[in-house]
């Protein structure tokens, strides 16, 4: 499994750096809830994932990031052909050096011969990715 998961990340990563995100949206399965840091998103329509990706990036290529590289950290047994995987994604510049990580928990079924992406949390973003979010702050007295 772990190979598997691993080849799943490495065309993912390859499609969204080239911009190909037919490829990158093949690997979902809609609806696809998304859980963006603090944002829950329920991306209905593979066109609705398009508009996001195009957006993110957009917005990593203004911050300079030349590559990504995508780390398990845990994979969890399948069950009932479900499983999740812990995922760091280390962005690096130019010269190779990371520059920014982010964290992703996929949520995946085993079709057999090929895996799906049935849900995505991501827990740490790129400070790229949420530039020009607002924010909710608590205000204390």
């Amino acid at each position: 499994m772990f190979s598997r998961m691993q080849a799943l990340l490495t065309d993912l990563t390859l499609c969204f750096e080239r911009g190909d995100f037919a490829g990158v949206i093949g690997h979902y399965d809609f609806p696809l809830p998304l859980e963006l840091e603090d944002r829950k998103l329920l991306m209905t329509r593979p066109s609705e994932l398009e508009a996001l990706l195009r957006e993110l990036l957009a917005k990593r290529r203004r911050a300079r990031f030349a590559s990504t590289r995508a780390e398990i950290m845990a994979l969890e047994l399948p069950r009932r052909a479900r499983f999740r995987a812990w995922v760091r994604y280390h962005h690096m510049d130019a010269a190779g050096s990371v520059i920014d990580h982010s964290d992703r928990i996929f949520h995946c079924r085993d079709r057999g011969r090929r895996l799906l992406i049935e849900a995505l949390e991501v827990t740490r973003m790129p400070h790229a990715d949420t530039a020009g979010w607002v924010t909710m702050r608590r205000i204390s007295a």
